[in-house]
Order: C-alpha cells, then sequence, then structure tokens
C-alpha cells in the first residue's frame, strides 16, 4: 500500500512539475520544508522563475537602453543649453557627464569633506561633539552616524594621511561601482538561466549583460554616487548584495549587511523591526548582532554622549530639511510647493526654514509610506519575499526627510528583477511602460525642469525621481496575479 501511495505522489510531482514548466514556476522539487514555505515561496514572483527572452526581445532592450542612455541626453542637453541655462544658473549635470567622471576616475569629496573634519575633532578634542562644533557651529553639513567613521578613524589612527585616505576612497568606490554592475548583469542572468538557457544561441547569451551593464553605466542615481564621492556608492553595494542573498534564500547573510547598512544610514534600522514583525529571526539577529558591534565599538571610541548626539542633528533635519531641487523626497516637494528656500541652488551651509506644514506634511507622508510597507494587505504580495523586501528598502529612501538623488541608486538591482523576472512576464502593457517610464525617470538627470522652479504648482514636476520611486513602490506592492499552489493542486 505504501509503494502504491509512494508511486501516485511521485506521479502527481510529475503532473504539477509539467504546469509549473509552462507557467515558468520552479520545479516543487526546489522546494522543501512545510506547505506554508512552499506556498510563500511559489508566490514569490521574484524568485528563479524566469522567462524565456528571445533574440529579439534582447534586441529591443538594448535598443531602449541606448536611446534613454544617449539619445535622451543629447536632447535634455540641447534643451538645457537652450531654455535654462540662458536664464537660471544651474549645474549641466547629466548622465554622459557623471559616467565620463567615473571611467576617469574622477571622484569628488563629498562624504569626506564632512567625515575627515570630524575625525579630525576627535583627535584633537574627544571631549567635544562633532555634531555640536561640526554641525551647529561651523555649518557644514555632517550628517553620518559616528559608527559610519570607523574604517576611516582606524586609517588616521594607523598613520596614513588624509591624501591617501582619500585615494583608498577612491578606488574603493570605483571597484564598488564595477561590483554593483556585475551583481545586477548577475541578477538578471539568473532569471536567464531559469528559462532553458540551451535554447539561446551565443548571441542571446552575450546580449544580456551588455544590455543590463550599459543599463547600470547609464543609471545617473549611480554613476552619480561616484561623481560626488559618496558614501552611498559602498551602501549601494551592499544592498545589491542583501537583495540578491535575499532573492536566493540567503536571509541571515543579507540581515547582516543590511546591519552594516544600518551604521551608515540609520534609517535602515527599520529592517530590524520589518524583519522581526515577518518572523525572519535568522535575518534579525545577524543584523542586530552587526549593528551592535559597531555601536558598541563607535561608543567606546567617540564616547556614549558624542553618539546619542546625533538624534539632536536628525531631530534638526527633519524639522528642517531641503528645498533643493535634488532632494527627492516629500519633505524636498513640499519645501519647493511653498517655496521655503533655494530650489536650485546648493547652499552647503544652510537647510530650508522650518516651516509648519511642511514639517507636519513630511511626517504624514513618512508615516503613511511606513504603513503601508509593514501593514499592507499580504495578500498582494507574500510576506517576507523579495517584493516585500524591495518595498521596505524603497519606503526606508522615500519616507526620509532628505533623499538625495544618488540614494535612489537601490533602484537599479529592483528594475533588474522587475525586468528580467516573470513579473514583466505575468504583466499587462500597462504594467511593463510604468517599468520603462520609472527607468527613464530614475536614470536621468532631467536639468530641464528647472524652467519650473519659480511656477506655482508646477514646480513639483521637479520631484520626478521621486515619482519614479512612487511607480516602482506601486508595482512592487501590487504584482501582477499569478497560479498559486493551492491552485495548482486543485488541477491535480
Amino acid at each position: 500500500m505504501k509503494n502504491v501511495l509512494q508511486l501516485k505522489n511521485e506521479i502527481n510531482c510529475i503532473f504539477v512539475n509539467s504546469i509549473l514548466k509552462r507557467t515558468c514556476i520552479p520545479p516543487m522539487s526546489n522546494f522543501s520544508g512545510n506547505k506554508n514555505n512552499e506556498v510563500d515561496r511559489l508566490s514569490d514572483y521574484g524568485d528563479l522563475a524566469g522567462h524565456e527572452l528571445s533574440e529579439r526581445q534582447l534586441w529591443k532592450l538594448l535598443l531602449f537602453v541606448v536611446l534613454n542612455g544617449f539619445v535622451l541626453n543629447f536632447i535634455l542637453i540641447s534643451l538645457n543649453d537652450s531654455f535654462v541655462l540662458p536664464h537660471l544658473h544651474v549645474p549641466q549635470v547629466t548622465n554622459l557627464t557623471v559616467s565620463k567622471s567615473f571611467l576617469n576616475g574622477g571622484m569628488g569629496e563629498d562624504s569626506l569633506g564632512t567625515m575627515l573634519p570630524a575625525i579630525h575633532l576627535e583627535e584633537a578634542e574627544p571631549v567635544a561633539s562633532p555634531y555640536e562644533v561640526i554641525f551647529f557651529q561651523q555649518h557644514i553639513k555632517f550628517q553620518y552616524p559616528l559608527t559610519s567613521l570607523l574604517p576611516y578613524y582606524f586609517l588616521e589612527r594607523m598613520g596614513v594621511s588624509d591624501g591617501r585616505v582619500y585615494r583608498i576612497s577612491q578606488v574603493l568606490c570605483w571597484l564598488s561601482i564595477c561590483a554593483i554592475v556585475l551583481l545586477v548583469i548577475w541578477i538578471a542572468w539568473r532569471f536567464f538561466s531559469g528559462a532553458d538557457v540551451r535554447e539561446h544561441n551565443l548571441r542571446c547569451k552575450a546580449l544580456l549583460p551588455v544590455t543590463v551593464g550599459l543599463a547600470g553605466l547609464c543609471f545617473y542615481p549611480l554613476m552619480r554616487c561616484f561623481d560626488l564621492g559618496q558614501l552611498q556608492t559602498i551602501i549601494t553595494l551592499f544592498f545589491t548584495l542583501a537583495f540578491l542573498c535575499w532573492m536566493s534564500g540567503r536571509e541571515k547573510t543579507a540581515g547582516a549587511l543590511m546591519g552594516l547598512m544600518a551604521l551608515m544610514k540609520p534609517q535602515y534600522v527599520l529592517f530590524l523591526a520589518w524583519a522581526l514583525l515577518r518572523r525572519k529571526y535568522g535575518a534579525f539577529v545577524s543584523g542586530l548582532v552587526c549593528l551592535m558591534a559597531g555601536v558598541v565599538v563607535a561608543f567606546a571610541v567617540f564616547g556614549v554622549h558624542n553618539n546619542l548626539d546625533y538624534l539632536r542633528t536628525l531631530q534638526f533635519i527633519e524639522r528642517h530639511g531641503e528645498s533643493l531641487a535634488t532632494n527627492q523626497s516629500m519633505n524636498g516637494l513640499l519645501n519647493r510647493l511653498f517655496f521655503n528656500g533655494d530650489n536650485l541652488g546648493w547652499t552647503g551651509q544652510n537647510f530650508a526654514p522650518y516651516l509648519p506644514v511642511v514639517y507636519l506634511g513630511t511626517v504624514l507622508s513618512s508615516l503613511a509610506l511606513l504603513g503601508l510597507a509593514f501593514f499592507y494587505p499580504s495578500q498582494w504580495r507574500p510576506r517576507g519575499g523579495v517584493a516585500d523586501f524591495a518595498c521596505l528598502a524603497l519606503v526606508a529612501t522615500m519616507a526620509s526627510p532628505v533623499a538625495w538623488e544618488h540614494h535612489y541608486a537601490i533602484l537599479l538591482p529592483i528594475f533588474a528583477w522587475l525586468w528580467f523576472g516573470d513579473y514583466a512576464w505575468r504583466a499587462g502593457k500597462l504594467r511593463i511602460f510604468l517599468i520603462a517610464l520609472a527607468y527613464v525617470l530614475a536614470s536621468n538627470s532631467i536639468v530641464p525642469v528647472a524652467i519650473f522652479a519659480s511656477l506655482p504648482v508646477l514646480n513639483v514636476l521637479q520631484s520626478y525621481l521621486y515619482f519614479a520611486a512612487g511607480m516602482v513602490l506601486f508595482l512592487v506592492l501590487r504584482p501582477p496575479k499569478r497560479i498559486s499552489f493551492a491552485q495548482i493542486a486543485n488541477v491535480v
């Protein structure tokens, strides 16, 4: 009797796997554990279920990337020269200029320019708070937690000069950009290999990395990270690794990376609460261990009071924010909408004046976004899946009062997941259009919108990157319908 039942189960599995193969869902042999885990994995359309890409589709995608990265940018430069520069003093920053900086290895000192003075103050006056002296008194926008200073602090203690620290950072950031692009290609390739790779010719196998690599090198937020010399370059590398690990089921490793990210950017502490709520205890513990290890070392090096003084700095930034057009957050949108500060010229010393309506709008929008990330109905997406993880990362950026353009570099691996996962295969034309439109808006510096800076209401168009992130958030919150495990079981 047992052998008969076993034979029946094997026949059922063969039948189900034939259905799964046609629907591009991984076969049942790839899933282990209880039924709930199998349902979660099958429902999570971000796993290795790839759809068969034709050579023609890849050529179309490559053409789209070329048109967006080069042709559109030449048009934007022409519009900028004709309509913007004669009337407004705004920098000519496009994909082409920042990509050229990357290829030439020319990196700015945006992060180190504020971090090194804090380290030097700590060496000269260990008792003095870097935030009180540098941020509040000298009006230098040092906005990083002291945990982010630890690698540079130990280099300085070892006798490494500021110039050599800059060169080390330059090499690390350049290599990080290369690693990010390679990891994004890997994400796309995993979906590509989910289909039958043997059916694809050599041109298809070559087109995929070329297309994705070019899309990465033409992705403005990522290239802007290196152009400015931003710590966000390392953060984006860690996030891309964490995203790939989460896709692969390596949740503990992803949690550890998110904990390291929180040492550099505190809003990623939200991951710990999210992981606990989603019952991802392994990811929670690994993230908490990495975070607490860095905090303990920072407390020992810089003192408890100096570390806690960072909360006062965060409170000040939350109440004021930035009105500059490159602040792609609700705070930036509202500051520009009420003309609360200069939205075209960068001021390295001042923030936007405190305005109660802007502060209230910022708080309410942040709470709404957090509500979406933590409590949005789970029937639309699997709790703790890839879409849920991407949603949290996006919300952690969008809900911040200050979210610069380069902070949205984390969108690149999410775009690769949207394009090459079975999401795109199951999505309708409208959703495909939204993915393409969001990528165009997110991957370009659309300087000509500066002409709307002084126009009431129309100046919200300066928040195009924030709207692009909102489109991606909508796409991950409401995935296209797919066949569930229960439906397949009913067929069987």
